[in-house]
């Protein structure tokens, strides 16, 4: 697939610039003094980096016959700490570059034809377990899914649908092991409204996390959705250990 695509040097390049521009133009946020990801000297996000925010989407075995899987990157390095930063430091804001990674990858996935084409597709995102507090990176993440959908050209329309939550007493996967992630997910996600399943049947929808060990997240996603009839073409994740391990 690279013949097809622009050097990617250059495009890191270009687009460094273009993101950095739309970040100082916002005002207010301040540009720490050295890679996010990697320490390098006086750069929000160096090339290096972005390069790897913006490469092809790996894929990823989600274990759900005839669902694709695509992973940005690689939970580990530069990239653990891009993820960290986004979720958890308040002095950071790190979505315009985790939406650039989630267009990038949708618009690259779409050209290996394994995702059928609709009017109009919905992008959902994998629910907290803590209610009302999203992922700051899998909410961009998930923005930038669906405007790679439109430019694609797999969706003529596409938009994002909260439409999963966590059973009460769920617990946070950080700290668990394989199996325990697994289990800690199976049959632990509901719809946000009990009539809700009526109105997703015949329904197309992309799936969406922001970092992935064991699949467990986007396989409970799948099991509701398809329950009420829901189409699920494809799932997508920012990091995976997957490849890791």
């Amino acid at each position: 697939m690279g013949g097809e695509f622009e050097d990617s040097s250059r495009r890191a390049l270009r687009v460094s610039r273009e993101l950095r521009a739309a970040l100082t133009d916002l005002g207010g946020v301040l540009l720490p003094t050295e890679c996010v990801g990697c320490g390098a000297w006086d750069e929000m996000v160096c090339d290096r980096c972005l390069a790897q925010i913006l490469g092809e989407p790996q894929v990823l075995d989600l274990e759900l016959a005839g669902i694709p899987g695509f992973a940005v990157a690689n939970y580990e390095g530069a990239m653990r700490r891009f993820v960290l930063a986004g979720k958890h430091d308040p002095r950071l804001d790190l979505r315009s570059y985790f939406a650039a990674a989630g267009e990038n990858a949708a618009v690259l996935a779409a050209r290996l034809g394994v995702m059928r084409c609709h009017r109009e597709v919905f992008v959902v995102p994998a629910p907290s377990t803590t209610p009302g507090a999203s992922s700051p990176v899998a909410g961009a993440f998930a923005t930038g899914i669906m405007s790679g959908l439109v430019k694609s050209g797999v969706a003529s329309q596409s938009g994002v649908l909260e439409i999963l939550k966590m059973r009460p007493g769920t617990k946070k996967q950080a700290g668990l092991g394989y199996s325990q992630r697994v289990t800690n997910r199976h049959h632990r996600m509901t719809l946000v409204a009990p009539g809700a399943g009526s109105e997703l049947s015949g329904v197309a929808a992309v799936l969406v996390d922001d970092v992935s060990a064991t699949g467990s997240t986007l396989r409970e996603m799948a099991r509701v959705l398809q329950g009420v009839g829901t189409e699920i073409l494809g799932g997508f994740v920012f990091a995976t250990s997957q490849f890791s391990q």
